[in-house]
């Protein structure tokens, strides 16, 4: 139609389209030709971690929180983005980082909350001899 040289509010009208539309199209098709008017993807922004540097992540995160001076062995997600700054020079927001540790396949995970005072023995000891104790009874 454009090479036809028709109207361009005739253009519109026939395709269902504002006469801004047509016009922008006209105006590429001007300057590239037919071509210019292509469907183009666009990539959006490029990853700013290569997937060497993904692996390279996943590896130091396996040596643990204390390999990299971390008090505890807790992983949050400030502590990633420390660790990805540190190796990589690359900063992330805690929020931004979230969506790549899920496309790794890591997930959040919250630790089992257990007491300081907890001891393993006793309760295994618990199990086996005074729980039983009780149960008998109780027949």
């Amino acid at each position: 139609m454009l090479e036809a040289r028709r109207p361009l509010p005739e253009i519109a009208a026939e395709l269902g389209v504002h006469r801004h539309t047509v016009e922008k199209w006209s105006m590429k098709f001007n300057h590239g030709g037919p071509d210019a008017l292509k469907r183009t993807v666009s990539s959006g922004r490029p990853p700013r971690l290569t997937p060497e540097q993904e692996q390279q992540l996943l590896d130091a995160l396996a040596l643990g929180c204390a390999h990299h001076g971390f008090p505890t062995e807790q992983w949050t997600m400030k502590r990633v983005c420390v660790v990805v700054e540190r190796l990589f020079g690359v900063k992330y927001h805690v929020d931004g980082l979230r969506p790549k540790m899920r496309t790794l396949g890591l997930s959040p995970q919250k630790p089992t909350k257990r007491a300081i005072e907890r001891n393993d023995e006793q309760i295994e000891t618990f199990a086996k001899e005074t729980l039983l104790e009780i149960k008998k009874s109780r027949r």
